[in-house]
């Protein structure tokens, strides 16, 4: 009788053990509502303060500049083959899905790169014609 009660225990044990310790909360429409009330009745240095904050939190220092960047392949200009090595050059793309991307623009080449990585790819690009931008990465 007492190894079947520590079966039964044990099994319960088993069963139990893939429940979440932790459950993320989602707050209902009504809390949002009431959020989206208190942003409106901010006054406009309050404002200004929470978007310093906000831009602090995506990692956008004061000066604006920003962590992470993100290129933009926007057309390949005239010589697509040349933009399609480029693209080959900067991504671990093969043959095919570099052909693709430059075929599909726009589209993001690189993304989540520093400063002075995306600023050396937009040259590369200027240079056989092809037309890019460059955006943060929040």
């Amino acid at each position: 009788m007492e190894a079947l009660n520590r079966a039964k225990t044990e099994s319960l044990v088993i069963l139990f053990d893939w429940v979440p310790r932790r459950v993320a909360y989602h707050p209902p429409m009504a809390d949002l509502k009431h959020l989206s009330d208190q942003l409106l009745q901010l006054s406009v240095r309050e404002a200004i303060q929470l978007g310093a904050l906000l831009l602090a939190g995506a990692g956008i220092t004061s000066s604006g500049d920003v962590d992470s960047n993100d290129l933009i392949l926007l057309g390949h200009g005239a010589n697509k083959i040349s933009a399609i090595k480029v693209v080959r050059e900067l991504t671990a793309l093969g043959l095919k899905e570099a052909k693709d991307l430059v075929e599909s623009t726009p589209k993001v080449v690189l993304s989540g790169v520093s400063k002075q990585a995306v600023e050396a790819a937009r040259l590369k690009f200027i240079e056989i014609g092809a037309s890019v931008e460059v955006r943060p990465a929040y």
